[in-house]
């Protein structure tokens, strides 16, 4: 959303992600037009500083145009991702790699 759009047409509080469920919800709307390809785990409030109302999943794999589409949409600010090994515990190769994705809400 540009600087004019928040400017002229500011969110409603009502449109506003404010909880973890809200969250899921919106994601899940997304989620779901990969028909499975996409696995939504771990969906839980994130800790990043300097920045609030934050929300992260992983996924073992991820679509250039999910991130566009998150992107694009008024309710997300931001939206971060970044490769992630296996838990301790499991091996470690190509197959067991994953991606936590940040999304940072207005």
């Amino acid at each position: 959303m540009s600087i004019i759009e928040n400017v002229f047409f500011p969110l409603k509080d009502v449109e506003k992600i404010r909880n973890e469920k809200d969250s899921k919800d919106l994601l899940r709307e997304y989620i779901e037009e990969y028909d499975g390809l996409l696995d939504f785990r771990n969906h839980k409030k994130a800790k990043l500083e300097g920045i609030k109302n934050v929300y992260r999943f992983t996924s073992k794999l991820i679509s250039l145009d999910l991130m566009t589409k998150l992107s694009k949409d008024k309710r997300i600010k931001n939206v971060f991702y970044a490769a992630s090994a296996a838990p301790p515990g499991g091996s470690v190769d190509s197959i067991s790699m994953r991606f936590k994705v940040f999304v940072e809400y207005h």
